[in-house]
This record gives C-alpha cells, structure tokens and sequence, in this order.
C-alpha cells in the first residue's frame, strides 16, 4: 500500500510538473508575443521546474551546516542533477508539445489578392 501510494504521488507530481510547464508556455505565447518559440519553450521548462525545486534547494541548505562541505556538496550536486533531470525530461518535452500545438492553430493573417480600398475619413466639424 506504501509503495503504490509513493508511485501516485510520484507520478502526481511529475503530472503537475508537466501541466505547469505547458500552462507556462501557453502565457508566454499570449504575454509574450515578442519572444521566440525556443526562448519561450526554455524559460516555461526553466521556471517550471525551479519553481517547486528552489523550496526543496531552501529547505536542504537551511537543514545542513557546512561544517563537512564533502557531503554538503554531494548533496547539493545530486539535488542539481536531479533538477535538470525533471526540467530535460518532464519539463522541456511538454513545453515543446504546447508550443507544437499551438504553431497549428495560429491565426494567418489575412492576404489580398488586390490593392485594398483606400478608407476615405472626413473632417466633420462644426
């Protein structure tokens, strides 16, 4: 019963992490139309994953002196591993995946085939 409940939440979190990322893209895309489609993709898999990591970062340096910096720094290169494991694989692929779906439906502008009709504005005052 442990086990499974670990796996769920396990999974939950890689879910929340994903969701978020692809949230993230989607505001870029409607805040943010200056930027490119890669910046974009970057920053939402960036600030996904550091969002929720930057707490786990806290609480580790806060709970460990530096009086042994060997175990202080191995702990510290394993949390960063594990950072950009969850940004590479969890966090990037579902940014790209929104940002795929939403290069589909971007709205074209609209083409003439002529000249377009000069709009005439008239000064109606007094």
């Amino acid at each position: 019963m442990d086990t499974t409940m670990t796996m769920i939440s396990l999974g939950g979190g890689l879910a929340l992490l994903a969701v978020l990322a692809g949230g993230l893209t989607l505001g870029f895309e409607r805040l943010l139309p200056g930027w490119s489609r890669k910046r974009r993709k970057f920053w939402a898999a960036a600030v996904a994953v550091m969002a929720p990591m930057s707490l786990v970062f806290a609480a580790y340096i806060r709970a460990n002196s530096m009086v042994d910096a060997a175990p202080f720094v191995i702990g510290l290169f394993t949390l960063t591993a594990i950072t950009l494991f969850l940004g590479l694989v969890v966090c990037l692929p579902a940014a790209w995946f929104v940002d795929k779906r939403l290069g589909e439906v971007r709205p074209v502008a609209v083409e003439f085939d002529d000249e377009p009709e000069l709009v005439r504005v008239e000064n109606r005052i007094g």
